[in-house]
């Protein structure tokens, strides 16, 4: 009797390491009291503005193009990493940093500059990623050209309170109002949309979904 009582004893006594252990296997890393145990990897630096830094929603995007948005009081945005194409004569390329290989797209004679706005497209099953580090101020529907259905979320910057930053085209939404995320890591949607038309960026990636981002002043 004695034997049996202590292997059930140290049983007991191994029990949460061995849970451990699992959470470990499983998730790569251990799990904390109150915090996510998931910790992703961070996605590519995609583009700054008035220091703001922006990243891609897809850890590894299919495409990065930017391309001339139709708000007016969308920013000029400043790519990152290295320049594939420019297909608009209006844009001067910066000098290459870290970051996403990106793709300037032709004009659309909108009167914007040609990186106010941005595309990535990315895998179907790829889940979408905060762009920017800061406080999600409003998540919900509207309709695309006034017709097709979307969503839209809207993150105040961390280090611009006076900024917003706009994305656009996802689907099942898992963030909510007054949620802080996270730049690259934070879970905004479990994916990006495809559009019911062509887009613009369907041109180098064969209608694959994609997440538009803009950042726009308050």
């Amino acid at each position: 009797m004695a034997t049996a009582t202590t292997s059930r004893g140290a049983g007991r006594r191994w029990r949460p390491l061995l849970i451990a252990a699992l959470l470990v296997a499983q998730t790569g890393g251990f799990a904390q009291s109150g915090a996510a145990v998931e910790r992703p990897r961070r996605t590519p630096s995609m583009a700054t503005y008035a220091k703001v830094r922006l990243r891609s929603p897809a850890g590894v995007p299919r495409l990065v193009g930017f391309h001339e948005a139709s708000s007016r009081t969308a920013r000029r945005m400043r790519p990152s990493g290295r320049l594939i194409a420019n297909h608009n004569r209006r844009y001067r390329p910066p000098r290459r940093s870290a970051g996403a290989a990106y793709r300037v797209m032709p004009s659309r004679g909108r009167g914007t500059p040609a990186t106010s706005a941005v595309d990535v497209a990315m895998r179907s099953t790829a889940p979408v990623r905060s762009a920017v580090t800061g406080r999600v101020s409003y998540v919900g529907g509207y309709r695309l050209y006034g017709r097709h259905r979307d969503m839209i979320v809207v993150i105040v910057p961390r280090r611009r309170p006076s900024l917003r930053v706009v994305m656009l085209h996802i689907r099942d939404v898992r963030i909510r109002p007054g949620q802080r995320v996270a730049a690259g890591r934070t879970r905004v949607a479990t994916r990006a949309r495809r559009l019911p038309f062509v887009s613009q960026i369907d041109t180098w990636t064969g209608r694959a979904p994609h997440v538009h981002v803009e950042i726009r002043r308050s």
